[in-house]
């Protein structure tokens, strides 16, 4: 005859978090859900929100936000610079989620965030159990367009790929032509996020990167070209969203990146920027023109020479 089994150790209560939000800089619905399950044996005391520390570890003694059963929702001290700007629920005792909603989403928010759930049992021991991490993803609206541009663009063309050797040439020169020597390819789009914005990019001179600091002097096949997208979203991970290029211009190798303040502009040259795990220098002036800071010789111009006078002449005036 077989002994009964027990089962003494089930965790009935758990929580779960919405994954991988993604909102735009100033938006006011992104928000992060808790949702959690009970159990008539558990009494829950509190969820709360956390996010990581200096130390890439999510400490549930600083939380952000906290969720009294019960009771209003209070942020930590560690969370009161979100004060103003998000709306908490409340969690009372038929609730089973409790959320965080943004009013203004700004780009110090893009973070990892986990939910814990605190409960007592009838013993009065207390657990804690934590979600999966989830991250919300700050995007900018110009950088959506043009990523859609190039999408369209790129789906446009695999449709009409045939398996010729005429189109294939035909389609090799205009993959060259993908790495756009000026911005016209997404001209449209600029212009509009120009006039939307009123500014104009010539008020802050650009800065200047050039490929061979990238690649060297070995050209890049296809699917190593550097794109506008690719770019955009570099700078985009080294400078906030909120102040992003609004402008991208390549001439032979060399690119233009075009900032609406001189903040961001300073910040790039202070920071450089890093495309593909490798550091790249950002230049104030077009590293190509070559300026004589201390000039040893002064360069004089003769106007109005006749063709047919001689080199002497010219010395001896």
């Amino acid at each position: 005859m077989h002994s009964p089994l027990y089962i003494t150790d089930i965790i009935a209560v758990n929580i779960s978090i919405n994954q991988n939000v993604s909102g735009l800089v100033g938006q006011n619905s992104t928000h992060l859900t808790c949702s959690f399950t009970k159990d008539v044996d558990k009494k829950i005391l509190n969820v709360m929100i956390v996010t990581k520390n200096r130390d890439g570890n999510f400490d549930t003694k600083t939380p952000l936000v906290i969720f009294p059963k019960d009771n209003a929702s209070i942020f930590h001290p560690s969370g009161v610079y979100l004060s103003g700007r998000v709306t908490l629920t409340n969690m009372t005792h038929v609730a089973s989620d409790v959320t965080m909603t943004f009013k203004k989403l700004k780009c110090e928010d893009e973070k990892d965030y986990i939910c814990t759930i605190t409960y007592s049992d009838n013993y009065f021991i207390t657990s804690t159990e934590k979600s999966d991490q989830s991250r919300i993803i700050i995007k900018d609206e110009f950088v959506i367009k043009v990523e859609n541009f190039y999408s369209r663009k790129m789906s446009n063309s695999a449709n009409n790929t045939n398996n010729t050797n005429e189109n294939l040439e035909v389609n090799q020169t205009n993959d060259k032509n993908n790495m756009a020597d000026t911005i016209e390819t997404y001209s449209s789009i600029l212009q509009k996020q120009n006039t939307k914005n009123n500014y104009d990019v010539e008020d802050v001179k650009p800065v200047f990167i050039l490929e061979t600091d990238l690649f060297g002097n070995t050209k890049p096949s296809r699917d190593q070209f550097l794109t506008q997208v690719e770019l955009y979203k570099t700078i985009d991970a080294t400078n906030c969203p909120a102040s992003h290029p609004k402008g991208l211009q390549r001439v032979r190798g060399l690119w233009r990146i075009y900032f609406d303040s001189e903040i961001d502009r300073e910040s790039l040259l202070t920071s450089g920027i890093t495309i593909r795990n490798k550091y790249i220098q950002v230049y104030s002036r077009n590293p190509r023109i070559i300026v004589n800071e201390r000039p040893i010789y002064l360069k004089i111009r003769d106007k109005n020479v006749p063709c047919s006078a001689e080199d002497g002449q010219i010395e001896r005036s």
